[in-house]
């Protein structure tokens, strides 16, 4: 067998191979020389050998800024997402053991694989472009008068975080006030700015108003009517059935109203949590765990009593499509790991347009350095997270089958949920 094209540049000119598939340092700075690259992903198109390279780089790790394959960083983390999809593993699957036989099965079954590629990173920037836009960070300010003088980034939640209000709270008092005075001289509003006659609002309601957060898509719940919230992430163990057990929880007695959680993973770990807690005399009081399956997810929309439901959704397969599709907020759980972050990622993408969704960080070690580059990294994205932190705790852990005794950071999250929907 004729050895690989780079492998003969490299025998030639090593300094010209790590140009075409390696960064150059320059001015004591890595950088990718734009030229050689291309040269590179040309000779990389043609070469006989390239499935086994992109073979190796897949189950040996890609988080580098080479080119393998004729294909950059980003084109192999969704090469990775396209095998693991089509043989029903998670990306993080495919490492290490993974039978290499099936990867490379997969490239010759599938030669319009460049194809898919191309279509999947296309998709995936037009969905993140209506995403950014819907929550405003890419609103096209005029050239003439730049962007307006009250819009004002938060520093935790990101340029796209979908459960804070964008703008600096004394502009915004300062505007209530002023449209206060300006009602109340018009004779529509008392001197407390409390409307008059019939259109007033009744005591212990809150008069309806368009709310400010969110990432775009469904109206958010008014106070007496349903909002469905899907707990979804494509990996297991990242406390999908706690985090659904403790918001049931934190609802029910927060407001005093029952909370519905929808089962709807194989492993049915909700219905077990709840059978093991009334055995032990400990019953999840004033939350409702009932089974879930495609036909109930599907009507889910045109079914159903007031108040908040929230969908343990399974980690594949057509039960979860139907459980992101129904929601009205997707919470996607990831802890800290590098690992799990991408897997989130990889959940955000599969929403679809017109869903909310935000990231939740769990089982975190908050005063670690892999807690603060996670956010870092979900801020740097423009991936909607939520403000509150789940930290890693042992009482949380042990939970299962009990009716959790201190909510934790949860009740945080509630807050900033219920803000969305008030």
């Amino acid at each position: 067998m004729s050895p690989a094209p780079c492998a003969v540049v490299a025998a030639r000119d090593p300094a010209l191979a790590d140009r075409m598939w390696s960064t150059v340092e320059v001015d004591g700075e890595e950088t990718v020389d734009p030229d050689a690259r291309r040269r590179a992903r040309l000779i990389c198109r043609k070469c006989p050998l390239r499935a086994s390279c992109l073979t190796d780089s897949i189950q040996g790790g890609w988080k580098d800024r080479n080119l393998v394959g004729g294909l950059e960083y980003r084109a192999r983390v969704a090469l990775a997402q396209l095998i693991a999809v089509d043989l029903g593993v998670s990306v993080a699957g495919l490492h290490g053991r993974f039978p290499r036989w099936r990867i490379e099965a997969w490239f010759r079954l599938h030669p319009d694989w460049p194809a898919r590629i191309e279509a999947q990173m296309t998709g995936q920037w037009r969905r993140s472009k209506r995403r950014s836009r819907a929550s405003g960070a890419l609103r096209r300010p005029d050239s003439a008068a730049g962007p307006p003088p009250d819009a004002r980034p938060r520093g935790r939640g990101g340029a796209g975080h979908p459960l804070r209000l964008r703008v600096d709270r004394r502009h915004e008092k300062r505007q209530h006030e002023r449209t206060r005075d300006e009602r109340h001289h018009e004779g529509r509003t008392d001197r407390g700015g409390r409307q008059k006659g019939r259109d007033r609002a009744a005591p212990g309601q809150r008069a309806d108003r368009v709310p400010a957060g969110g990432r775009g898509g469904r109206t958010p719940r008014r106070k007496g009517e349903r909002m469905i919230v899907t707990i979804a992430n494509a990996k297991g163990g990242v406390a999908k059935t706690t985090s659904a057990i403790y918001l049931a929880c934190a609802y029910a007695r927060r407001f005093d109203e029952e909370a519905v959680i929808l089962d709807a993973d194989p492993q049915s770990s909700a219905s077990l949590w709840r059978d093991m807690a009334e055995d032990q005399g400990e019953p999840l009081d004033g939350v409702d765990v009932r089974a879930a399956n495609l036909s109930t997810l599907q009507r889910l929309r045109r079914t159903g009593s007031d108040g908040l439901v929230i969908v343990d959704a399974p980690p594949q397969g057509r039960l979860l499509e139907a459980s992101v599709a129904a929601a009205d907020l997707v919470v996607v759980p990831t802890s800290d790991s590098p690992l799990d972050l991408q897997q989130a990622w990889a959940t955000m993408d599969a929403v679809p347009e017109g869903v909310s969704a935000a990231v939740l960080v769990v089982r975190a070690e908050t005063r670690t350095r892999a807690c603060r580059a996670t956010l870092e990294s979900l801020d740097e994205a423009g991936t909607p997270r939520f403000d509150a932190v789940v930290a890693k705790r042992q009482d949380v852990k042990a939970a299962m089958g009990h009716a959790p005794d201190k909510l934790r950071e949860y009740a945080q999250v509630l807050d900033e949920i219920v803000e969305v929907a008030s």
